[in-house]
């Protein structure tokens, strides 16, 4: 069957796409989930599945939701042209569309250049620059800058100086060191955390079912299996999410998982007839539903791809629009597109 693919174009800034930093890639026929979708296009308001090349460049940058809740990326292609101050000078304009979110880097601060080391990121800070930024600024920031920097193909570690020579002592506020990699970095806990608490990462969609949202829930004795912890994600994905968080679960109250099967990097997820007859979200809400599995699911690094079952069987289009007819593998994140 032909795939349906809808496309989901957003202007990027005019002056980085005239200096040709940043572009979009051609579409192809590979079957992935796209991770962003615009709730103001008229033609296609919903969801999308999107293929793209696989050798072109993406930087997923870490922006700040419009109340300052929690952190999300949005990923952008970039040429050799672009220079890791270019694209980080975006994260500092803040996105594309104000309505978004915010930039999370204090408008105070100033970086005085970032210098790519094998395997690392140096990110230098104007000497005196962090006097007047809070600790939740800084938290903020640190987190921003580390997952938007390892995002990078060859980076996995960041580090902060402040002056000319590497500090004895660290000179932040909060932190207790200058180096950072993401797992020493606790992302969107929905719950109180504690450092090196055991935790679970989910994919949900924002409130407004806009973009996709990266959020971390404790959980004790995580199971050890790829199977386990997948039926894990599974269920936590299906539960209702903290309240107060304003993340809201599209699964059906009546859905359930049969049974999971997971075989040369694929995982057949096996559900009942209920999570087919008592969906009754539209194209947004089951964008958000499948796209949030498959980003989940493929976290685990044996899961490189998702068949959606139900009772036993392929369909082409399980919930009605989007095809699940394949397995589906992830995508790029929150692609924002040119025009």
């Amino acid at each position: 069957m032909k795939k349906n693919i809808y496309l989901v174009c957003i202007i990027l800034l005019t002056a980085l796409l005239a200096a040709g930093c940043l572009s979009g890639a051609e579409m192809g026929e590979d079957t992935t989930v796209e991770s962003l979708r615009d709730p103001g296009d008229e033609k296609d308001a919903g969801p999308g599945i999107l293929s793209h090349p696989q050798e072109f460049r993406y930087i997923s940058l870490y922006y700040l939701n419009p109340t300052g809740n929690y952190l999300f990326p949005l990923s952008f292609s970039y040429d050799e042209q672009a220079s890791v101050d270019d694209l980080v000078s975006l994260l500092k304009a803040g996105p594309p569309r104000k309505e978004w979110g915010e930039s999370p880097l204090p408008g105070n601060l100033t970086l005085q250049g970032i210098e790519m080391t094998p395997g690392k990121a140096l990110v230098h800070i104007k000497p005196g620059g962090m006097e007047d930024i809070s600790l939740r600024e800084e938290e903020v920031l640190i987190q921003a800058l580390v997952y938007s920097l390892t995002s990078l193909e060859h980076i996995s570690q960041v580090e902060f100086f402040s002056g000319g020579e590497p500090p004895g002592e660290p000179f932040t506020l909060l932190a207790e060191k200058n180096l950072y990699s993401t797992g020493d970095l606790v992302l969107n806990p929905l719950e109180e955390m504690g450092a090196g608490d055991p935790f679970l990462r989910l994919w949900l969609t924002s409130p407004d079912v806009l973009y996709m949202v990266p959020v971390s829930i404790p959980w004790e004795d995580l199971p050890q299996s790829t199977r386990d912890l997948a039926l894990l994600l599974i269920q936590a994905l299906m539960a209702e999410p903290v309240e107060s968080s304003g993340f809201l679960s599209p699964f059906p109250p009546e859905a359930g998982v049969l049974g999971l099967k997971l075989q040369d990097g694929t995982l057949q997820v096996n559900f009942n007839r209920e999570f087919k007859d008592n969906f009754t979200g539209g194209s947004a809400q089951e964008w958000a539903l499948i796209t949030s599995l498959v980003l989940t699911l493929t976290e685990l690094p044996d899961i490189d791809k998702v068949q959606i079952l139900v009772e036993g069987r392929q369909e082409e289009a399980a919930l009605g629009h989007m095809d699940t007819a394949e397995p589906l593998i992830r995508g790029v994140v929150n692609w924002v597109l040119a025009d």
